[in-house]
């Protein structure tokens, strides 16, 4: 990840919350509860689309405070980790001068493009596993990491189950486009998967 990325993403994002920045909204009586003379980071966590990012803003601005805005939920920061922290703030200062406060928005570790990107790939490694069940060495094509697990795995995929798992991973990936909270997607993922990994294969 490169700074003339980073600095191209964020004054993208400085023009979109300045386009906000006469909208008529509502106040709201968490906003009181953002401290922002408090010395320590301010923690605003709900659920998807409950308005987090507009309270905070709404916050900041009633307050009448010098902020950099930084929206981590875009897929071309997907290859940004706590390594580019100085980058990041040396781009901040570039873009906004001198800031008193800082909107880090959508800060978790994981984006939704991590998210999409954990799927596919969960759905390209569930074909090739299937595929050994075949005897067709040759149609595979995995890693030396992927197929040392395909060894001990791919026993468990047989005709009985591959159609349900994958047909699983692929709504789980709409779902994640469509703003679900993903810890409900892998929760589901998770008592589904352990059922079909059960589940008997019928040996001819």
């Amino acid at each position: 990840m490169n700074k003339r990325m980073m600095e191209v993403v964020f004054n993208d994002q400085k023009e979109e919350i300045n386009s906000r920045q006469y909208e008529k909204l509502c106040s709201r009586h968490e906003q009181q509860l953002v401290d922002l003379e408090s010395p320590q980071a301010q923690v605003v966590i709900g659920v998807r689309r409950s308005g987090k990012s507009t309270l905070c803003l709404q916050a900041l601005r009633t307050a009448n405070v010098n902020f950099a805005y930084a929206n981590f939920d875009d897929e071309r920061l997907a290859g940004l980790s706590a390594m580019h922290l100085n980058d990041v703030l040396e781009v901040m200062y570039k873009i906004y001068g001198d800031f008193t406060h800082i909107f880090l928005d959508e800060i978790q570790k994981e984006s939704r493009e991590t998210h999409l990107l954990f799927f596919r790939n969960s759905q390209r490694l569930l074909r090739e596993n299937f595929i050994l069940l075949l005897n067709e060495p040759d149609l595979s094509y995995m890693s030396e990491d992927e197929a040392d697990f395909a060894s001990k795995f791919s026993k468990f995929i047989h005709e009985r189950n591959v159609v349900e798992m994958m047909e699983a991973f692929e709504l789980a990936e709409a779902q994640v486009q469509q703003n679900v909270n993903v810890r409900i997607i892998l929760f589901h993922l998770f008592f589904l998967f352990y059922k079909l990994l059960h589940k008997s294969r019928i040996v001819q």
